[in-house]
């Protein structure tokens, strides 16, 4: 995964691992790809937080790191992994 996002932002791969690494709050089925022969081409990371409302602590979602390798750009992969990752929020 941090491949194709370096990839597909032209940063070098280990930018994008070193802040997942730090993440305490990161767990691998946050992750939604898509491969195409084997290969991933498009991935999305939803993130799992809480915050404090008043005196409540509540949940809520984010998205992030969404990636499509160039060659596949332009199919709606991106957009189809963030319907799961709002579905998954939603869950």
């Amino acid at each position: 995964m941090y491949r194709l996002t370096g990839r597909a932002f032209g940063f070098d791969s280990r930018f994008f691992a070193h802040r997942s690494d730090k993440d305490p709050d990161w767990a691998p089925e946050q992750n939604r790809c898509l491969f195409v022969g084997g290969r991933m081409v498009s991935s999305v990371q939803c993130y799992a937080r809480k915050m404090w409302l008043g005196r409540r602590l509540v949940p809520y979602g984010g998205i992030g790191n969404v990636a499509t390798d160039p060659e596949f750009r332009g199919k709606g992969l991106g957009g189809r992994l963030l319907r799961e990752c709002q579905q998954y929020m939603k869950d």
